[in-house]
């Protein structure tokens, strides 16, 4: 079963192609003298232009945010689509105008602004997208370009930004003010909604969206926490702001809706990245401490309680499912000359390279561990005989090719003694081990330097490798 955050960055991607569809549209509309093309919704206004047009760049930008590792190419691409939109909104913005547009097309700007295109607003035509859909789209942009630039974190705060005037046209629209702080068009809350959805949709793993959004409880009771939040005082306000006949009064008290709305959504929101946060801290340090309790603090490896407990586990398994299971067990030789001649640094940074050179030999199945000072044991699951002799042996051959700087007393050169067994059911873990253990011990008294099997019988010992 998918979960809801799997759902939403699928999701975002079609999000952004219908916006990216619904611009085409609209412009198509212009272009072609359709007005039932760019006036998709049964209402008196529609989207300006410049609108469609900066709507358009985001949307053909989040189109191309796919695979996670993109190309610095595509990348460019993205940013520069973002830059462009940028640009036209800033002009709107710092301008008051569209004189950007204008001069490029002026032709085509009068014959479609001022003989077709009703604006964003209600009131008397004019050339311009409104005040509102600049600032959303503005804000959109730089969202997106941090998207471009890989700073998820940055995006998503950014694409919250750029909600809140769609929220405030909606409330106007609700309200029936239709100068509501600069209302902008049904369609262009709509193109606005659909691309700011997309963008937080593709981040929807990351920051507070990973809270609100995730499958666990918290998220569950968050999203009913940002909806009650959120709806509750529009409701509430639609029903005051019905009594009140100075609709000078009105307005700014709608506006204080509003924003209790809004601010009750975000304390939600960064309530929930604050606890989503403390919990993750705790899950860490419960896996830190997890680790620690199974691995050996000196080569990371496991630990000798987390062997035995395997070994129990794997023997089980083997004797109830016939499985080839064999044990392998490491000695390096001399190893107190090291400690004496060295020190224990020296010591600790023998026992580490040993450990990584032995790692560096084995399946991802297998399980390495360090069960005493310079003893490593290795169980090795779906192997027989032939199969741990032969890699016994390359581990041997790889302890002695490890070189390190000599030091006063001893040549840094290293050997290690193996002993290997394979399970012979019904045997016990214990004397399962104790058969590889035997195995070893002979080694050592046979000159070191060598691997020793166990024989196929419990109590015999063949010498393999010298």
């Amino acid at each position: 079963m998918k979960s809801t955050i799997t759902w939403a960055m699928r999701a975002g991607p079609w999000l952004a192609a219908l916006a990216t569809g619904l611009c085409l549209v609209g412009l198509g509309g212009y272009v072609l003298d359709r007005e039932a093309l760019h006036q998709l919704l049964p209402v008196q206004t529609t989207s300006h232009p410049v609108t469609l047009l900066s709507a358009l760049m985001l949307g053909l930008s989040l189109m191309l945010d796919g695979p996670r590792r993109q190309s610095p190419a595509r990348r460019g691409v993205k940013l520069a689509l973002a830059v462009m939109a940028l640009a036209l909104c800033l002009t709107r913005l710092v301008l008051g105008s569209d004189p950007l547009l204008a001069q490029v097309a002026p032709d085509v700007l009068d014959h479609v602004v001022q003989d077709r295109v009703l604006p964003d607003r209600v009131p008397a035509p004019s050339h311009d997208m409104t005040r509102n859909a600049a600032l959303t789209l503005a804000v959109l942009s730089l969202a997106v370009g941090a998207r471009a630039l890989r700073r998820p974190g940055i995006s998503q705060t950014l694409a919250l930004v750029a909600g809140v005037p769609p929220v405030l046209s909606f409330a106007g629209t609700l309200y029936g003010m239709g100068h509501f702080y600069g209302e902008m068009s049904a369609q262009t809350t709509v193109l606005c909604a659909l691309l700011i959805s997309a963008c937080l949709a593709m981040g929807a793993n990351r920051g507070a969206l990973r809270v609100i959004l995730g499958d666990e409880a918290p998220g569950r009771i968050v999203r009913r926490q940002i909806l009650i939040g959120l709806l509750v005082p529009l409701a509430v306000g639609y029903w005051m702001i019905a009594q009140v006949e100075d609709r000078a009064l009105a307005e700014p008290f709608a506006l204080a809706i509003v924003a209790l709305g809004i601010f009750v959504v975000l304390l939600v929101s960064v309530s929930a990245l604050w606890s989503e946060r403390e919990d993750r801290a705790r899950r860490r340090r419960e896996r830190e401490a997890r680790h620690m309790a199974s691995h050996d603090a000196l080569t990371g490896l496991l630990n000798r309680h987390r062997f035995e407990r395997d070994l129990l586990t794997l023997v089980e398994r083997a004797r109830r499912e016939a499985m080839p299971l064999a044990l392998i067990i490491v000695d390096l030789d001399h190893f107190k000359l090291v400690n004496d001649t060295g020190g224990h640094a020296c010591g600790d940074l023998v026992l580490r390279r040993t450990g990584a050179v032995l790692s560096d030999r084995i399946r991802h199945a297998d399980q390495l561990a360090r069960i005493g000072g310079e003893e490593f044991a290795l169980l090795l699951p779906d192997t027989d005989r032939q199969a741990a002799i032969e890699l016994a042996e390359r581990m041997r051959r790889a302890v002695a090719e490890m070189r390190l700087e000599p030091w006063s007393g001893h040549s840094g050169r290293l050997t290690a003694s193996l002993g290997c067994a394979v399970y012979q059911s019904p045997e016990t873990a214990v004397e399962f081990l104790a058969r590889a253990d035997a195995a070893l011990y002979i080694a050592k008294a046979r000159g070191r330097d060598r691997v020793v099997a166990a024989g196929a019988r419990p109590t015999g010992i063949e010498r393999v490798a010298e």
